[in-house]
């Protein structure tokens, strides 16, 4: 991709009129959703604008013009939203200002009248009179207090100087900080604390600066194994919708020299950037006939939507164009894109709660989960995004539609329990305990009825073991379900089940589930439309299903995916209906004839441990102490508090 293509794909993601805000609320009101879609494309328009070189194509230019005019004419006419404690939404947006003042200083400021200067920075000072919450928004007043300050206008030391210590107190370790005092460890620690603190220090040459990069270079290491070789990177998490702003922390990390002494080079960032555009210039994002970027991942989904997520809110992705700051000449559009760096099958990330495993050609990439869950009864699907067992860069995960069904629950990578005859499912949701090991990660979580110890040990890139060890205080209905395949319908296509498993297979890939223990029942779970985030077809799940009588009860099976040769929303010429074992990818896995032979995986165990056997390899797991455990963290917490940051921190280091 040159800077053309990508200038050229961004401006054809700005609409030509606002009329698309009509589509859409939010929990903030009409004039900030307003705003929002004004100031947010700010973040790609304003390297072309200010930049140190000049758009020569009248064309670009007139668009670039017209989407800063927009958020000019606001200014002009004096027409900004009041900043206020209800309305302070508002701080968010100021992001975008303070980028453009703090790089490009006169060059920024120099596309206002002085009277219009004048507004807009007193506008800008009400910052610094506004409560914020206790979460990334902090970084919203360092910057506008730092880019004041480097430009000689009146700025408030008080605000940063609190707002700085608020920032570092969430800092964990390895690179990695917590949004607050939650247990939340997502994007927002890519594209929001790291991208603001690397901005920090191109703004500001100080000790803040450099702690500031040397964290992003550490977090960079284990950044890389959030995206495959493909381009994409693993949806977890909240605010999906932004997209590729996931790759936005690669583009400041070149522009901020934070690669520099990080043993990743430019030709490597590049191409993690280049490879996950391009994957989403195919991707059916733009909303039709209107021209705006959708709520939604791999195509519009109301579904996947936060409450803080009006029509303008997936502009947050222009933030990855800030790297057309580059200039035409320098060597960042000149280098070539070096293939994808992470091959290793397990990177263990203890301070996110994760096992990163991938296949030997990277080409899939799944983050088994122990810790991280949605405590925030505002947050939407909170399950579904923080509370899965495995996510995957290639499968991706599906929504719930329903609690009243199996098949309106979203039952894949999860563990779904119903008191027996209520018909209403959860999962995994509130985890009291975690441990990150090398080999394997243990959670203990719980429901109103259920208490569950879950065990996740990866195989291979491909393939991993789960155990649960559970105790009911009900009879319960139980499902675990493997990976989501794409375009499975029941009505064309049949589940291949045998004793113990189940396999979901078509040219999208293959998913499976088996039993190790031979006390569940195979069978498959269809899903409905618009419930997978890649793909809007209807989708099947691999199950196993049980009913679990009052008492304690242990689970085990293995579950893979693997990846086929087409991706999501690619259409299947002749009908959907695929032979067993068609276009599945070859990667030295064991076959016969069409077919991926079934699991040979053994488990045995006692008291004190879990031995799992495969292929002549032999993992030993120690059994946890799950009831003490679990009932001390929970009379220590008590229901709905959260740790703060400090006692988050000593449990890290326990778990290390």
């Amino acid at each position: 991709m040159t800077k053309e293509q990508i200038t050229d794909w961004m401006l054809s993601m700005i609409p030509e009129n606002l009329d698309f805000l009509e589509s859409g609320g939010a929990s903030y009101g009409v004039k900030i959703r307003r705003l929002e879609a004004v100031i947010r494309p700010l973040w790609g328009v304003l390297p072309l604008l200010c930049g140190s070189e000049k758009i020569r194509d009248k064309g670009r230019l007139e668009k670039a013009q017209m989407c800063f005019d927009r958020f000019r004419t606001l200014v002009h006419g004096r027409a900004l939203p009041l900043i206020s404690r209800p309305d302070r939404q508002i701080v968010v947006e100021t992001g975008a200002i303070s980028y453009g003042l703090g790089i490009f200083k006169e060059r920024f400021l120099a596309l206002f009248s002085e009277e219009e200067r004048d507004y807009l920075l007193g506008w800008l000072g009400t910052v610094n009179q506004v409560e914020l919450p206790e979460n990334n928004w902090r970084f919203f007043r360092v910057l506008l207090n730092v880019a004041l300050k480097g430009n000689g206008l009146e700025w408030s030391e008080e605000c940063l100087k609190e707002d700085l210590a608020r920032i570092d107190s969430w800092y964990l370790g390895d690179g990695w900080y917590s949004d607050g005092d939650t247990r939340q460890k997502d994007y927002y620690v890519a594209f929001g604390f790291h991208y603001y603190g690397m901005l920090y220090a191109r703004m500001e040459q100080d000790i803040h600066g450099e702690r500031f990069l040397e964290r992003a270079r550490l977090f960079a290491k284990d950044f890389l194994c959030w995206f495959d070789a493909e381009g994409r990177s693993v949806p977890f998490g909240r605010s999906l919708t932004y997209r590729f702003a996931h790759v936005g922390f690669w583009c400041e990390f070149l522009l901020s020299g934070a690669w520099e002494g990080s043993g990743l080079s430019m030709e490597v960032c590049k191409g993690l950037i280049f490879r996950n555009l391009e994957f989403w210039k195919r991707q059916p994002i733009m909303q039709p006939g209107a021209g705006n970027l959708t709520i939604g991942y791999g195509y519009g989904n109301l579904l996947l939507s936060e409450d803080y997520n009006a029509p303008g809110s997936p502009f947050w992705a222009f933030k990855t164009f800030a790297l057309l700051e580059f200039p035409e000449a320098h060597v960042f559009w000149k280098c070539r894109e070096e293939g994808y760096p992470c091959r290793e099958m397990r990177i263990c990330q203890p301070f996110a709660g994760l096992l990163g495993v991938a296949g030997g050609d990277g080409k899939h990439r799944v983050l088994l989960s122990g810790e991280q869950y949605g405590g925030n009864p505002y947050l939407y699907h909170s399950q579904e995004k923080y509370g899965k067992f495995a996510y995957s860069s290639y499968f991706g995960f599906n929504l719930t539609r329903g609690v009243r069904h199996i098949r309106q629950f979203a039952v894949d990578n999860a563990l779904a329990l119903s008191i027996r005859g209520h018909g209403q499912y959860t999962a995994r949701e509130r985890i009291t305990d975690f441990r990150v090991y090398e080999e394997y990660l243990v959670s203990w979580w719980e429901t109103a009825f259920a208490r569950v110890c879950s065990y996740l040990i990866p195989l291979d890139g491909d393939a991993h073991v789960r155990i649960h060890e559970l105790d009911c205080d009900w009879e319960a209905e139980a499902y675990e379900g493997g990976f989501p395949l794409f375009d499975w319908n029941p009505k064309v296509q049949q589940a291949r089940v045998t004793e113990r498993g189940v396999t979901l297979e078509n040219g999208y890939g293959l998913s499976r589930i088996t039993d190790l223990l031979g006390n569940r029942r195979p069978e498959a779970v269809p899903q409905g439309p618009n419930t997978n985030i890649y793909s809007c077809e209807p989708n099947g799940v691999p199950v196993l299903a049980a009913v679990l009588g009052k008492g304690r009860h242990v689970l085990a099976c293995v579950v893979r995916g693997i990846p086929g040769s087409r991706d999501a929303g690619e259409e299947e010429e002749g009908g959907a209906e695929i032979r067993e074992g068609d276009r599945i990818r070859e990667g030295g896995r064991t076959r016969e004839g069409d077919r991926i032979r079934e699991e040979t995986v053994s488990l045995v165990g006692d008291e004190r441990r879990w031995k799992i056997c495969c292929h002549g390899r032999e993992i030993v797991v120690a059994r946890e102490d799950a009831g003490n455990c679990a009932a001390a963290e929970s009379a220590q917490e008590g229901p709905g508090q959260e740790e703060t940051g400090q006692e988050r921190k000593s449990k890290m280091r326990r778990n290390l």
